[in-house]
């Protein structure tokens, strides 16, 4: 036997090992059950739409045992974040209608397909996001004071949540140069359009800053909303993100992004950027902020810490996103917190994000006041 042969069979081996026939599985975020071709029909579907048929395992024979998609009711959503949440989820998603040509008409099943690439490479030291990687990432801009070509500096960023609001952080409304003047929304690199996509601004119609938030008394409670002066409409680069409304994510790692700087002595980026991070536990959180005028209480269950190997978000980044994206489709990413502050840019100190979650209800009461 060749080495090359040798080296198939140990991975048919391996594979079989892992999953065999009748094992539950998953496939672009869909549960599937581990089936031989015939008893899978979905797969000629699948493949029309180019959706990549994956393996479970091989048989003796080594006939392909594959991952077939069994669609499954998706849970009654009661929060009107969540309700909003599954319309976003479709945004992100190709519909599949499983069965359609079978004769009978009840076993036809419908069910969204993750548009985008179904593996997440997590992000060592920083990197440029891809196009449409973030399309929900919100650039908030200041008119240029000394520019007479009335072009902007963009100092804080922000999440898309809704079709006219922006969720960011509340210090980023009471700069010396008052609150931005525009958002931008679908931007990859702030000052060249070589990329092949060009931002869209939009004006802000109201400023919403958190009614605990005191920044001459505190960091807590360091929250706001913009309201866009006009609709969003929606489209491969510009959709909106998910609000996390429960506890922390069993999931301890989480994407930052961002315009901001590289390292502490850097200019701005005007590329997109992201970089992942270990979300701290509480205890570790406090231990790195032991209070001080504006943290009388330390660090308060409201607030949440991440860091990675000396990397944390750094000045620039403030306002925009600590997010994961959804166990079940890798399309759809959920806002876990809001960049507020950190000590040092990227040394071993980690950054302070506003918890999401713990501000859920009054986002919600905000935004999406219709619903009960």
């Amino acid at each position: 036997m060749s080495a090359r042969s040798a080296i198939t069979l140990v991975s048919m081996i391996a594979v079989a090992i892992a999953l065999k026939e009748g094992d539950r599985c998953s496939i672009n975020g869909l549960n599937g059950i581990c089936a031989l071709r015939p008893a899978c029909p979905e797969l000629k579907q699948m493949q029309q739409l180019g959706v990549r048929p994956k393996i479970c395992a091989y048989t003796t024979t080594r006939e392909k045992i594959f991952c077939c998609p069994r669609v499954e009711p998706i849970e009654q959503a009661t929060r009107p974040s969540e309700q909003y949440c599954q319309q976003y989820r479709k945004l992100a998603s190709t519909e599949v209608h499983f069965g359609a040509l079978s004769l009978d008409p009840s076993a036809a099943r419908k069910a969204w397909v993750p548009n985008c690439d179904e593996s997440i490479n997590l992000i060592v030291g920083g990197a440029r996001a891809s196009p449409k990687e973030f399309p929900h990432m919100a650039a908030l801009g200041w008119i240029d004071v000394g520019n007479d070509s009335a072009k902007y500096v963009f100092k804080c960023g922000g999440s898309l949540i809704s079709d006219r609001y922006v969720l960011s952080a509340g210090h980023c409304l009471l700069t010396d140069h008052g609150p931005p003047h525009i958002v931008r929304l679908g931007e990859l690199n702030l000052v060249s359009d070589d990329d092949g996509f060009q931002g869209i601004d939009y004006g802000v119609a109201e400023y919403i800053l958190h009614p605990d938030y005191r920044p001459s008394e505190s960091r807590y409670h360091d929250i706001a909303l913009l309201k866009l002066n006009r609709t969003v409409q929606f489209g491969p680069a510009i959709r909106p993100a998910c609000l996390w409304t429960s506890e922390d994510p069993v999931e301890r790692k989480a994407i930052a992004i961002g315009y901001g700087q590289t390292d502490f002595f850097s200019p701005f980026s005007n590329v997109l950027m992201k970089v992942s991070l270990d979300l701290l536990d509480y205890a570790d959180c406090s231990m790195s902020y032991y209070g001080g005028r504006l943290l009388p209480e330390s660090i308060v269950e409201s607030q949440m810490c991440a860091l990675t190997n000396g990397k944390d978000t750094c000045i620039g980044d403030s306002g925009g996103p600590l997010q994961v994206t959804a166990k079940d489709h890798s399309c759809l990413y959920y806002v876990v917190g809001v960049t507020s502050f950190g000590m040092f840019c990227g040394m071993q100190v980690p950054s302070v994000y506003t918890r999401v979650a713990a501000f859920a209800d009054w986002i919600e009461r905000i935004v999406w006041p219709e619903q009960p």
